[in-house]
């Protein structure tokens, strides 16, 4: 990604973990967020060739990881109306 005054490169496996933790939102009925924390994998934990560094799911309740982004991006002056905990999945099984 190209910024006015700065470059930020992703490894391919970063866009994979947070493309897969996309689609698994958007196609999930009820699903609403995933935190994606990143880990440090020993080489027993971690297939052969694969970087130590990975995106893993963190096991969080969805409504407290929605209200971190909420306050992070509150924090950063950009406001977010369309995000409610009922939004998705409320009435609806699909």
């Amino acid at each position: 990604m190209e910024f006015k005054d700065q470059y930020i490169v992703l490894h391919e496996a970063t866009v994979a973990a947070i493309a897969r933790a996309y689609i698994s939102i958007v196609t999930h009925p009820q699903r609403r967020a995933i935190k994606l924390v990143k880990t440090v994998l020993s080489r027993s934990e971690r297939k052969q060739g694969y970087s130590p560094y990975q995106l893993v799911e963190a096991k969080e309740d969805e409504d407290q990881i929605i209200r971190e982004a909420l306050e992070l991006l509150e924090r950063h002056g950009v406001r977010y109306d369309a995000c409610r905990s009922s939004q998705k999945g409320a009435g609806n099984s699909g």
